[in-house]
């Protein structure tokens, strides 16, 4: 590529999404490509040209990281600027292979998957949105801001073959939300501490929405997948909020093969860390599968065990590289506390503001 194809970055392209993240973020450079954009919401005026991340010098568009494979850039609509999420849109290779693309992602522990690298597939995107509409609904209605909003799905025109298997190809795609803000739990405990009782507060009370939250929604089984305890904390007025995203690997229990899947689970349980208070709530009537539900909570808690890097800087880290980045003692220990009694009692909340976060955590660092 030459300079004629593009402008250079300048970082005032992205200092307008700041205003949604808590933390600093990488910028990420995006190119428009053909396609269409497909509104999930009728009455939506927001339409965006489908994107593929770019080297930052030649990029047309210009935003911040929010993962392995999504971005977060600023657009303008009728009703002023708003910052959008496209998730799965680090297609460029894809779009640039001749025939179908080919690429699996592999997970940070060396697993191949079944998704494609740097992006999602139609059906995926389709089960983000319908999740995320529907979770959106019941924390709506319990009382609770939620931060993501779906508006389109981006079609690109290629498809996906699993390790060459044509049986199971299917269209590359990305939804676009519109979102509140992206600042992932995992960035804000990363934060430095500027005095600890004031973060145990913070995360106690963060850990009483997490609770309530999967309290109303126990009748979901988060599967093990790398988007299991994602969570962003975002503001609502001057209120300090958190809410759980990232739903394409989320089912009904209903639809999981219940007793195939608690044998899997019951030969792993030793390398979970199932919380031991869910063994004395029999009155709490968890759901048609409390097993899995225990092991859905073991999942949440021990995201936080594992580091935060493909999640907010979009890298995969090494090992050596791991343990500074996983949650702190302390902020595992309250975060616990608060999502076993805001589990048990979803109306006990304590409100959070920009002073709590402010008199617990250096912003500036």
């Amino acid at each position: 590529m030459s300079n004629k194809e593009g402008p250079p970055y300048s970082p005032e392209h992205s200092e307008n999404l700041q205003r949604y993240l808590l933390v600093p973020r990488k910028p990420r450079g995006f190119k428009e490509i053909n396609g269409r954009v497909e509104p999930i919401n009728s009455d939506s005026d927001m339409t965006i040209p489908p994107v593929v991340t770019v080297d930052i010098p030649y990029a047309t568009l210009v935003g911040v990281r929010s993962g392995t494979r999504s971005g977060l850039l600023s657009v303008e609509s009728a009703d002023g600027e708003k910052a959008v999420k496209v998730k799965g849109c680090r297609l460029l290779s894809a779009l640039k292979a001749k025939g179908p693309y080919r690429v699996s992602h592999i997970h940070p522990s060396g697993k191949m998957g079944g998704s494609p690298e740097g992006g999602l597939t139609l059906s995926a995107v389709e089960r983000e949105i319908d999740n995320t509409l529907f979770f959106n609904e019941l924390l709506t209605e319990e009382g609770f801001p939620v931060p993501y909003e779906p508006l389109a799905i981006i079609h690109y025109g290629k498809m996906f073959e699993p390790e060459g298997r044509s049986e199971y190809a299917e269209e590359l795609a990305a939804s676009v939300m519109q979102v509140k803000g992206d600042t992932r739990l995992a960035e804000l405990y990363r934060l430095k501490a500027i005095n600890i009782k004031a973060a145990r507060r913070v995360a106690h009370r963060l850990g009483l929405m997490a609770g309530a939250q999967k309290r109303a929604t126990n009748w979901s089984y988060w599967q093990d997948s790398d988007t299991v305890g994602n969570y962003v904390v975002f503001f609502n007025s001057d209120q300090l909020h958190l809410a759980p995203v990232d739903f394409e690997d989320t089912c009904p229990y209903k639809n999981v093969d219940i007793l195939e899947e608690e044998q899997r689970l019951l030969r792993k349980r030793g390398n979970f860390d199932y919380p031991v208070w869910l063994n004395r709530s029999k009155e709490l009537n968890l759901s048609e599968a409390p097993n899995l539900e225990r092991y859905t909570i073991a999942l949440i808690f021990g995201s936080m065990n594992k580091s935060s890097l493909s999640f907010v800087e979009g890298t995969r880290p090494s090992l050596k590289s791991t343990a500074q980045y996983i949650s702190p003692g302390y902020f595992r220990k309250e975060f616990k506390k608060g999502f076993e009694v805001g589990y048990k009692n979803p109306d006990k909340r304590e409100s959070l503001t920009r002073t709590d976060l402010h008199a617990a955590y250096d912003l500036a660092a």
